[in-house]
């Protein structure tokens, strides 16, 4: 896109909907050469695009634009008093400056798979789009990857409300940082790589009623309520204890990726994937599709990282029991180090997660209820 951006000496390239799902939007005139001519809103005879006449640009309002050029614009359009790209500077520059469209559907994506979709693009702007997005990107043959290493995706530092699940059974999704779950059965929150994202109010239930532009809402949507339920003090209170275990043990807050092999000069794992038999996972028991219940062994001492003054980081080593099952699953404790028991200290189905379940021995087992999730610190002897 930049690329033919640059070779047509463009001011501004504006990237529209694939024309094959243009026919909800407003629509992109434009001349042989890929100049866009003018906006329509919904007329009822659609211009087409210069190599398909059954096909028309729809109008997304998605732009690449020259630094010098949008900076003179905004000036330009700050002393006119106008707010609105669409409605005032763009409209006067398919006059002045070289404004013209990039056809999304040319666009070659590398290193796809023969299920990946070429050209993948979605507008998520309901519920209906945002949920089918989700089942695009999940899965083992999604339409999009977005681990694709030759065209990844980026996050970045969103400053919108969270995400909120209110309740229900979560699957084979992908959800970013900043999720809330309440009365939901989600397994991958503050325990996540990471630094947890809290807007005011999360912590005791506040969800915006989903609504994702609560910043101009000055009503009971973006309101917090001070005087929360009991049910919202017992969701305050595990939400601190769970940020409390993360700022506790910095194996959670780690700056450098996992690499699940042996350290220099030893043969610790920074991070070890166990089965319910308590032995570690081998590639061929990735793909089992029964396979619902599993630990993730992380080893504090494995780290490789440094504080401030060079001072290696270290940690206890800490143990998470996913079950995806809906029954209870008994899961044997690994004998990792002699010497060395398990304590819990944090079980979802004892008193809300705020209760632990007592000291455990290696090779015993730990009972791990339905759809469900515990941490456990290893503790030497003493």
């Amino acid at each position: 896109m930049i690329d033919c951006h640059r070779q047509r000496s463009a001011h501004v390239e504006a990237i529209p909907v694939p024309p094959s799902k243009a026919t909800s939007f407003g629509v992109i005139d434009t001349d042989r050469d890929g100049r866009i001519r003018g906006f329509l809103e919904k007329p009822e005879n659609l211009p087409s695009i210069p190599s398909d006449s059954n096909q028309t640009y729809g109008f997304m309002g998605n732009y690449l634009f020259d630094m010098g050029v949008l900076l003179t614009a905004l000036h330009e359009a700050k002393e006119r008093g106008e707010n609105e790209f669409g409605c005032h500077f763009l409209l006067r520059f398919i006059y002045s400056h070289r404004v013209c469209v990039y056809n999304f559907s040319d666009n070659r994506i590398p290193w796809i798979y023969r299920y990946e979709e070429q050209s993948y693009w979605c507008d998520a702007g309901d519920i209906n789009t945002f949920y089918a997005v989700h089942h695009d990107v999940m899965g083992g043959e999604s339409s999009f990857n977005l681990l694709n290493p030759q065209w990844f995706i980026n996050s970045s530092n969103y400053q919108g409300p969270s995400l909120h699940i209110l309740s229900g059974d979560i699957q084979d999704s992908v959800i970013g940082a900043g999720l809330l779950a309440k009365c939901a059965r989600i397994h991958n929150t503050v325990f996540s790589q990471g630094a947890p994202m809290l807007v005011a109010g999360d912590e005791m239930g506040r969800t915006q009623k989903g609504n994702n532009n609560a910043y101009c809402q000055d009503n009971e949507i973006s309101w917090v309520n001070w005087d929360p339920s009991s049910t919202d003090r017992e969701f305050l209170a595990f939400v601190q204890h769970l940020i409390s275990l993360w700022r506790a043990h910095p194996v959670f807050r780690r700056n450098n990726f996992l690499q699940g092999r042996a350290i220099r000069g030893s043969s610790i794992k920074d991070i070890l994937w166990l089965k319910p038999d308590g032995t570690e996972m081998n590639d061929e028991e990735w793909v089992h599709d029964f396979a619902r219940c599993l630990g993730m062994y992380l080893d504090g001492e494995a780290m490789e990282e440094r504080d401030q003054r060079g001072n290696p980081i270290l940690d206890d080593n800490l143990l998470l029991l996913f079950n995806g099952h809906h029954e209870a699953i008994f899961f044997h404790l690994p004998e990792l180090y002699e010497g060395s028991q398990w304590l819990s200290l944090l079980d979802f189905n004892l008193a809300g997660g705020l209760e632990a379940d007592g000291y455990f021995q290696g090779g015993d087992t730990y009972t791990i209820e339905g759809r469900s999730l515990a941490l456990l610190v290893q503790r030497s002897y003493t």
